[in-house]
């Protein structure tokens, strides 16, 4: 009796799904990342605080293009620097 192959995984929900395990960890980040500066621009002046936020936006930035490595695909790859480079521009900006 001939063996059937194993199915080919679905690549969607292998890259979202790890052993019954959903990924949002995008999302995560990002939530923790807010919740843990936003008592900080409490206790700086303004231009400390406006520092912080052009830190905090290439922070996020960055992790846009860590994601985005993680997952492997050019395409995405280059979707998420061109997002990323937006928001260190962003960052720049509330610098100048």
């Amino acid at each position: 009796m001939r063996k059937e192959p194993p199915p080919i995984p679905d690549a969607t929900a292998s890259r979202y799904a790890h052993a019954g395990h959903v990924h949002i960890g995008g999302a995560v980040v990002g939530i923790v990342l807010s919740l843990a500066t936003l008592p900080l621009h409490l206790v700086l002046d303004a231009r400390q605080s406006v520092d912080l936020s052009a830190i905090v936006v290439a922070v996020i930035g960055a992790i846009y293009v860590g994601f985005a490595l993680q997952r492997g695909s050019v395409v995405q790859t280059v979707a998420e620097a061109l997002v990323a480079t937006g928001f260190v521009t962003v960052a720049l900006a509330g610098l100048w």
